[in-house]
């Protein structure tokens, strides 16, 4: 089991727009092949619909390729009655249709029932450690974990009121600052061995992905980096208004402590990986195939703990 205070290096930062991104660097986790979400969609072998009538809280997915394919949490889903968050991940088995533990991102739009598209897109990190903070076993299917969908869309609706998007929803909004960061990440390229990333807005560390191999998280690196951006305070209309702040690599290192120290829970639905959630000083969801960290994302914990 990986131990990310023992296991991982951190690189030196890199200022990408108000974000500072700290590269981190592990061994190769597991020996499982398996597709990304983004590189299936776009070979059309991940399709993505509603159920029969639309649930907020779940989508079914069809994997038509011979190899596993790893949806992580904080994937962004656009489409459908309304765009949605995977709220737990799935590794997805093979030539197989599974349901998708996801929460909406717009209370104000419900329908038309449509097509649903998982993109290379994350969620910010405020909503996915609401996320994190809320997802639980249970709920109306037993074989599924549920996340709070009233907590999700509180923080979506926070986002978009410090966001300069007019009438949108969250991936609008996400869109826009996407574009805002083209410059950047035009330019951005994972490092040699990375295989994850912290994220630090102004002198507070906003959240940790880390994956078993450098291909995954360099297929994910631009869309975490840009979620973690819509966090950003202000109404920055142009690049050259973000500014990332700098803290010490140490601070990195005691974060990813307090994610060693978190006590874990199993979540279902993981597919052929066992999911899990973190709690603590941090909150994060993960999944675990032969015991050996696929995907895990954690982050500051966005409510007092001991509620």
């Amino acid at each position: 089991m990986l131990s990310l205070a023992r296991d991982v290096t951190v690189g030196d930062p890199v200022a990408v727009g108000p974000v500072q991104m700290f590269p981190l660097f592990s061994p190769t986790q597991s020996s499982l092949s398996y597709l990304t979400c983004a590189a299936a969609t776009g070979s059309g072998l991940l399709e993505c619909d509603e159920l029969n009538p639309p649930d907020l809280s779940t989508v079914i997915a069809t994997n038509l390729a011979v190899a596993p394919v790893l949806i992580p949490n904080g994937t962004l889903v656009f489409g459908g009655a309304q765009s949605r968050v995977v709220s737990s991940g799935i590794l997805c088995p093979p030539r197989a249709v599974v349901m998708v533990s996801v929460a909406g991102v717009d209370p104000e739009r419900w329908g038309p029932f449509g097509p649903l598209s998982p993109t290379d897109r994350s969620a910010p990190g405020s909503v996915r450690a609401v996320l994190a903070d809320t997802v639980r076993a249970g709920g109306p299917d037993p074989h599924l974990s549920q996340a709070d969908q009233d907590a999700a869309w509180l923080a979506c609706a926070s986002i978009l009121e410090s966001t300069s998007s007019q009438g949108g929803d969250l991936c609008d909004s996400i869109e826009e600052r996407a574009s805002l960061l083209m410059p950047h990440l035009e330019h951005l390229v994972a490092q040699d061995g990375q295989t994850g990333l912290v994220c630090v807005i102004g002198d507070q560390v906003a959240g940790m992905d880390i994956f078993d191999r450098p291909a995954a998280l360099a297929r994910h690196l631009p869309g975490i980096l840009i979620g973690h951006a819509l966090d950003s305070s202000g109404r920055a209309s142009s690049i050259d208004e973000m500014e990332a702040s700098y803290v010490a690599t140490e601070s990195v290192y005691q974060f990813l402590e307090l994610v060693d120290g978190a006590s874990t829970s199993l979540l279902p639905g993981g597919g052929m990986a066992d999911g899990f959630r973190l709690d603590g000083a941090v909150v994060g969801a993960g999944l675990r195939y032969d015991d050996e960290v696929v995907h895990l994302a954690a982050f500051t914990s966005p409510v007092p703990r001991g509620r």
